[in-house]
Formats: structure tokens, sequence, C-alpha cells
């Protein structure tokens, strides 16, 4: 099953916010996959994916763009090859670390 959709919308004193999220790994269960870390070129796809659905929340140009991925290593050295872009844009980047605990790279005061 493909799902659709705003994978996370939040909203303050009228404001949107819309987050693209990914995972660390596959969730699909019964695939050769299933659970195990994405490699460099999964990762690369994972990040342009979730940057060009926040783009074109930037360019509808109605609500903030976001972004959640994982903390680790291959998606923070992904990001950082963009992340000026990022912030020109106005894209904020959550990262989620093992334990749940997220931090925010935001381009604007929160």
């Amino acid at each position: 099953m493909v799902q659709r959709g705003d994978d996370l919308v939040a909203e303050r004193d009228g404001e949107r916010l819309v987050i693209e999220a990914k995972g660390a790994g596959s969730s699909k269960v019964g695939t050769a996959r299933y659970g195990k870390s994405f490699n460099k070129g999964q990762v690369f796809d994972h990040v342009g994916k979730a940057v060009l659905k926040a783009m074109r929340v930037v360019s509808a140009g109605e609500h903030r763009a976001g972004i959640a991925l994982p903390g680790d290593a291959a998606h923070r050295a992904e990001v950082a090859k963009v992340r000026v872009a990022l912030d020109r844009v106005g894209v904020a980047v959550f990262w989620v670390d093992e334990s749940r605990t997220v931090t925010v790279d935001s381009p604007w005061e929160p």
C-alpha cells in the first residue's frame, strides 16, 4: 500500500507547517531490506524526495515547510550538501535520533 498526502502538519496562530518525514530503513514487512538501514544511494534518494516535497510546499506559497530525517551521519552528510539552499528557501530540518529526541535546524524563528 502506498500512502499519499502530508506526513505531518502543525498549526499555530494561523500559520501551518508541513513536514515530509523519512525513516532510517525499510518499513515494508516481507521485503529483503525490512529493518535494515539504508545504504548511501538510498539515503541520497530518500533525502532528495523529502527535499523535493518540501520545495513543492514552499513553491505553493501557503505554508512553511520542513523535512524530518534520521539524525545519523549519512543523512546529516547528505543534507549538509544542500543546507545553504534549504535555509535560503525556508525549509527547516528536524533531526530524529535513535531515542526519538528531535533537534531542529530552522531558517526562521520558532
